[in-house]
């Protein structure tokens, strides 16, 4: 399946191919695919064993040794670095410099400032557009279409921004969507900041929320006002560099006492 946001990227990627690029990072939004671009690279090696690893210390050791035994061609995607602990990057790092002639690696991540320089120094940058709406739409008809014509006219669909997004909206419940219907209802005024904060990263049966799509939701239902504030709180969610619900809480504060 072709999407517009991904077109120049796998133009890259194919570039990179034909060079037999061993270090690749590719950088984009949450739900924009990196991962299916990182499957297609190997797909352009040629190589059938593709392995998804964490971005923690111990998977990274195990696999590498695993890998490095087996002298077959293999592609490790290490996904969203900067969603894991510094740490992982002094492994990572190793097996980029010393990489065998039969291993490549395919590095993820959202935030490209979050990660170590050394990564990227030591990497072909690969940047992937965000998905356009035509983009979402083709690859929600593809994956359900009678949860999205369902689901296509509602709030929360105006919501998403990747295909991540789509996958979690396509799957909702009525409760998922009462839920949504109901943060239109919070009193921001009378409740308090922990009860608020626990609303918003959790349902009715205590289940996570996807916070940035509840972040979304209640930015159209504030008003331009607080667009600023839910901006900032979708930004530190992206970064990831301090807890959720240190960011959530921020947020309930700022809406519930600059009203």
């Amino acid at each position: 399946m072709n999407f517009i946001c991904q077109q120049e990227a796998l133009e890259n990627l194919k570039l990179l191919a034909k060079h037999q690029q061993h270090g690749v990072l590719i950088v984009g939004d949450q739900g924009s695919g990196k991962t299916y671009l990182a499957k297609q690279y190997s797909g352009m090696l040629g190589i059938s064993d593709f392995y998804k690893i964490n971005p923690v210390v111990a998977d990274l050791r195990s696999m590498t040794e695993v890998t490095t035994e087996n002298t077959n061609p293999v592609v490790l995607c290490i996904e969203n670095l900067d969603s894991g602990v510094i740490q992982a990057s002094a492994p990572l790092l190793k097996i980029i410099e010393d990489c065998p002639k039969h291993i490549y690696i395919v590095v993820t991540c959202n935030n490209y400032y979050a990660i170590p320089d050394t990564i990227p120094s030591r990497c072909a940058l690969v940047n992937i557009n965000p998905p356009t709406k035509s983009d979402i739409e083709q690859y929600a008809k593809s994956k359900d279409n009678t949860a999205y014509e369902a689901l296509k006219d509602k709030k929360i669909w105006s919501c998403i921004r990747g295909f991540g997004d789509t996958d979690i909206v396509l799957k909702f419940t009525p409760e998922h969507l009462n839920y949504f219907w109901g943060l239109e209802k919070i009193n921001w005024t009378k409740d308090t900041v922990s009860n608020i904060s626990w609303k918003l990263q959790h349902y009715e049966d205590k289940t996570e929320t996807p916070l940035s799509l509840v972040v979304r939701y209640i930015m159209q239902s504030v008003g331009p006002n607080y667009r600023k504030v839910c901006i900032e709180c979708l930004n530190d969610l992206s970064e990831n560099r301090i807890s959720k619900n240190a960011i959530v809480s921020k947020l309930v504060f700022e809406l519930k006492y600059t009203k």
